[in-house]
């Protein structure tokens, strides 16, 4: 009966299609420590995928810090195994560069199930939650149109993947 929810929440989260909002992405994700700690944010199956420990990751950046409003990026993110078929992740951070700032939540859950001794199929969904607006520094009284119209914008979606393991080798899709 598990299954049978979990492959119908599937499907209709990939037909669904996500608002179009305009929201600013970031201008750089970081991608150092992505492949190792951080790897729900490429597929969400990966939280559970090749994951033997718990563990928090930090990450901070201040470019050209001499200069005003130089890019920064601020994350943290958690991922953990809960038992054997599920996963869990959750990730934070925030960007600024130039006047703009980008904030963005990421909620991860995975779950796999064994089809035999070394064969798993893994489902994962990402929750993201993303925000962006001008600083609260920058006057409204500028004379850039463009500016001076611009609107916060939020963002909410969800994004499924899926991984199949055989063996030590995986196919996903995200």
């Amino acid at each position: 009966m598990k299954n049978i929810i979990l492959l119908v929440g599937l499907l209709l989260t990939l037909f669904s299609h996500s608002q179009t909002v305009s929201v600013v992405p970031p201008q750089e994700v970081p991608t150092q420590n992505l492949v190792k700690f951080n790897r729900f944010l490429f597929n969400p199956a990966f939280s559970r995928v090749g994951l033997k420990n718990s563990y928090i990751s930090l990450y901070a950046r201040n470019q050209w810090v001499e200069f005003e409003d130089a890019p920064t990026i601020y994350m943290i993110n958690y991922a953990s195994r809960v038992n054997n078929n599920t996963g869990v992740g959750l990730g934070i951070q925030q960007q600024s560069n130039g006047i703009l700032n980008y904030f963005g939540i990421n909620a991860n859950y995975s779950y796999g199930i064994q089809f035999s001794k070394k064969t798993w199929l893994t489902v994962g969904m990402n929750f993201n939650y993303f925000e962006s607006g001008l600083k609260s520094t920058v006057s409204s009284a500028l004379n850039d149109p463009l500016i001076a119209n611009f609107e916060d914008s939020k963002l909410l979606n969800i994004k499924p993947g899926v991984n199949l393991t055989i063996d030590r080798f995986d196919i996903g899709f995200y």
